[in-house]
């Protein structure tokens, strides 16, 4: 049995970044985090597949035993339970101990690899397809006149990622919105018009922070192989050389709008069997966004606004731009143009989360489609 040399005093709250934590059941049933430098060599143990270990921490000798999950204390010999806690989205389908599992196996899901995993579930197929089906109509509830607007979807394939560093920053960069509203004494707006039901629905099942202005939306990609380079790398190694609303990374809430992005080709031509598009959906932190009134190619970034607070006026930062329907969408101001759809534009590579990676075909009405209840 190796001893391992902890300093530190067992039981001192852990504030380990990668959000894992081991912790010990108390008499209550309370789990309490060990230190940081536990938490440390526990891992590292665990992951060369020692069944049994020693950690000395403050003078104190515990027995550890991995294949029964206690440690017991040297000298009273008093046993308690002990866990890891990795705190995964509960959509990702793992638990705790599947994922102390395979760290055992050798796969880090702390480290910087990452899943993108085939959906089988017949029922999330039927939900992702959907997803596609009932996101074409306008904010009004019309159907869309662009060339994708007529279009029906029909789901070739589904990936869900499953990257537990992109999640981490993201789920950190939408906490840190949160805290900047609540230090300011902000109370962001919910988005205006808000995105179709099928999307807030779907966003609601895996936990997405609507009331917090967390959006799922969708992202056209130009082939699996760029998606999947977002799934590794996150959105903002891909960005592309900046659009009407600036350098950012463009998102919709209407699939006709991204089916435009989905592939190599024209916009205007339809994803077949024969080249399938491809579309992310994201988790997107929105927060307190600018509704822009006009478009602005040279932005790199959401404007300022001024907060008041109890003692001064300060200049924030918000955190997203969104160009709403109507808006007028020619740079030169030489044409009527309008915006026909909702754009939503992010400046931050930790702001957006690929959930899911879709391939799919759009069909006509003479060739088959059948639409999941």
């Amino acid at each position: 049995m190796e001893l391992v040399q902890v300093k530190e005093e067992q039981g001192k709250k852990s504030s380990c970044v990668d959000g894992a934590s081991w912790k010990y059941q108390g008499d209550n049933g309370e789990w309490t985090p060990v230190s940081d430098k536990a938490h440390q060599e526990l891992t590292v143990k665990h992951r060369e597949g020692r069944k049994t270990c020693q950690l000395v921490t403050d003078g104190r000798i515990y027995d550890i035993d991995f294949t029964k999950m206690v440690q017991v204390n040297r000298q009273t010999q008093k046993t308690r339970k002990i866990r890891c806690f990795f705190n995964l989205p509960p959509h990702w389908g793992i638990s705790d101990d599947d994922a102390l599992k395979s760290q055992a196996n050798g796969h880090d899901w702390m480290g910087p690899t990452n899943h993108i995993d085939a959906v089988t579930d017949k029922c999330l197929l039927g939900k992702l397809n959907n997803l596609l089906n009932r996101s074409l109509h306008r904010h009004d509830g019309q159907r869309c006149t662009c060339p994708h607007g007529d279009s029906r979807f029909q789901l070739l394939e589904a990936y869900q990622v499953r990257n537990l560093p992109l999640w981490r920053a993201q789920q950190w960069y939408a906490q840190n919105i949160r805290d900047k509203h609540k230090r300011y004494g902000s109370n962001p707006k919910a988005i205006e018009p808000s995105v179709g039901q099928e999307l807030r629905r779907f966003a609601a099942e895996i936990e997405v922070d609507l009331d917090g202005n967390e959006l799922l939306l969708f992202h056209g990609t130009t082939s699996f192989d760029v998606a999947k380079r977002i799934a590794n790398m996150g959105f903002d190694h891909l960005c592309g050389d900046g659009g009407f609303y600036g350098y950012g990374t463009y998102f919709a809430a209407q699939t006709c709008k991204s089916a435009q992005y989905a592939h190599a080709r024209s916009r205007h031509e339809k994803a077949s069997r024969h080249k399938p598009g491809t579309i992310i959906v994201a988790r997107v932190a929105v927060g307190d966004p600018f509704y822009t009134p006009r478009t602005c190619l040279t932005s790199r970034g959401p404007p300022l606004h001024r907060l008041h607070t109890r003692s001064s006026v300060e200049e924030v930062r918000l955190d997203s731009i969104i160009a709403k329907p109507g808006i007028p969408n020619d740079p030169t101001g030489q044409s009527d143009s309008v915006q026909a759809h909702m754009e939503f534009v992010t400046f931050a590579p930790e702001q957006a989360y690929p959930e899911y990676i879709l391939s799919f075909v759009e069909v006509s009405g003479r060739e088959t489609y059948h639409e999941n209840p």
